[in-house]
C-alpha cells in the first residue's frame, strides 16, 4: 500500500495529456506505485471547502511535488498568483523535494509570470525538458 502522496502541479487546462501521463506512469510502475499515491487536483469530488484551501492542503501532505511548466500562466486571484505558483512556493517553504520539468524551450511564447516562474525554480533546483511521453516512460523506467 502506498505510503507517501506525490502531488502534480501544473496549468490543468494545457498540460492535462502530461498530468495524466505521469499520474499513470506512477500508478502502473511496479516499483512507484507500491510507494507513491499520486494527487490531481481534477480528480477531486466537489466539495464544500475553497480550491486553493484543499490544493494547499494537499500540497502540505505531500512528499513530493512534481510541477510541469508550460507557456501558460494560468488563472490568477485577487493577488495576481496563479495556483502553480502558489502551489511551487508551499512546496518550497515546506521544504517539500520538487521536481520540475518544462515544457519547450521558447521563453518568448510562455506568459511572463510562467517565464519568471520557471526562472526561479531552476534557480532553486535542477528542472529538466518535459520529453515525450514514450521517452519518459522508457527514462524512468531504468530507474525503477
Amino acid at each position: 500500500m502506498p505510503t507517501a502522496t506525490l502531488f502534480i502541479s501544473s496549468v490543468q487546462k494545457e498540460l492535462a495529456e502530461e498530468r495524466r501521463a505521469v499520474a499513470e506512469h506512477v500508478r502502473q510502475d511496479p516499483l512507484l506505485r507500491q510507494f507513491f499515491d499520486v494527487f490531481l487536483f481534477e480528480e477531486l469530488p466537489a466539495k464544500d471547502r475553497r480550491a486553493d484551501e484543499i490544493y494547499l492542503d494537499k500540497v502540505d501532505e505531500a512528499a513530493v511535488y512534481v510541477g510541469i511548466f508550460g507557456d501558460e500562466y494560468g488563472f490568477e486571484d485577487k493577488a495576481g498568483i496563479s495556483p502553480t505558483q502558489r502551489e511551487f512556493d508551499r512546496a518550497t517553504v515546506r521544504g517539500i523535494p520538487r521536481l520540475i520539468f518544462v515544457k519547450g524551450d521558447n521563453d518568448a511564447a510562455r506568459a511572463p509570470k510562467m517565464t519568471a516562474l520557471v526562472r526561479e525554480a531552476a534557480g532553486q533546483i535542477i528542472s529538466v525538458p518535459l520529453v515525450p511521453r514514450a521517452k519518459l516512460r522508457c527514462a524512468t523506467s531504468r530507474i525503477s
